[in-house]
């Protein structure tokens, strides 16, 4: 049995090694997660700095997609909701039914492709928390 090297190291392989190793880099640098970071842009009451509001159009000016993680609090109305928004387009919403008396919260996920604009909109419901994995 002869066994055979998994790479031909010859200047001219190592040249096209060099070419797929970086091409895997490319692909793996644009994924979702690798390097990216949770922010808080939560409200201010909830010490974050502020920086995101409902119903407020944002831009992912990333070259990768980004999570938007947001918790919404109610309390006094029998329900509430929660829309998701890409690209002026409402992509998903949630209803909540409650009961008047308590407080209650609501999380929800988006996740935003390159160059999209997105926004939560929340009907008779607070913004609680924006954390946005960038």
């Amino acid at each position: 049995m002869t066994l055979t090297p998994l790479f031909d190291w010859t200047p001219l392989n190592t040249q096209k090694w060099l070419a797929w190793l970086s091409t895997l880099l490319n692909i793996a640098n644009s994924c979702l997660g690798p390097g990216q970071t949770w922010q808080n842009f939560s409200p201010l009451a909830q010490g974050g700095p502020g920086t995101r509001l409902p119903t407020t159009n944002y831009t992912n000016d990333t070259s990768r997609p980004i999570v938007i993680e947001v918790t919404c609090s109610e309390s006094g109305y029998p329900y509430f909701v929660v829309e998701k928004i890409i690209n002026y387009e409402v992509i998903a919403f949630d209803t909540i039914d409650t009961e008047v008396g308590g407080t209650y919260y609501h999380a929800a996920t988006l996740v935003v492709p390159p160059g999209a604009t997105y926004q939560i909109a929340v009907g008779q419901a607070t913004l609680y928390t924006w954390w946005e994995l960038r």
